[in-house]
Order: structure tokens, then sequence, then C-alpha cells
């Protein structure tokens, strides 16, 4: 490798350092910000979930009926889950 092939290598490490530096320094001024993602990288953090909003209630059950016919279920199937229903009645 040739002296000035070198120095082209060491410019361009010390931009990269600058830019590094400058961009510690606007992470410590602005505070804790999300990490910016790399396509393609492996992280070792786990970005937190959206809460999930639980509703409770009180239902009342007012009526037990034959589903519709036509959920896609074959009459043998029908007649599986009836004989399922009526040991446990």
């Amino acid at each position: 490798m040739q002296e000035h092939e070198i120095e082209e290598r060491l410019d361009v490490l010390e931009k990269k350092v600058e830019d590094l530096a400058a961009e510690l320094q606007d992470v410590k001024n602005h505070g804790e910000e999300e990490p910016k993602l790399i396509p393609g990288a492996e992280f070792d953090f786990v970005p937190s979930a959206p809460q999930k909003v639980i509703a409770r209630g009180v239902a009342k059950i007012i009526r037990v009926g034959k589903a519709p016919d036509d959920l896609g279920l074959s009459a043998r199937e029908w007649e599986l889950l009836s004989a399922d229903g009526d040991e446990h009645a």
C-alpha cells in the first residue's frame, strides 16, 4: 500500500470519527431518543410493545341456539358437534 492510499484512508477515518463525535454530542444534548435501526444489523435490545387496553365487563347469556348452516361445516361436522354438546348436557 502506498503512502497516499494510507493518507486517504486516514482522512476517511478521521472524518468518520468527527461525524460520530457530533452524533454523540447531539444524543447527549437531546436526551434519550429511540435508537436508530440499521437494516440488517443485530441489536441487543427489544423495543417495547404498545400497551394493550384490557376492557373487563359482565355479560349475560340470554339464548343459545343452533348456528346458521352456511358457516362452512359439513353435515357430518355438525353431527359431531351436536353429539359432543349432547354428552356434556
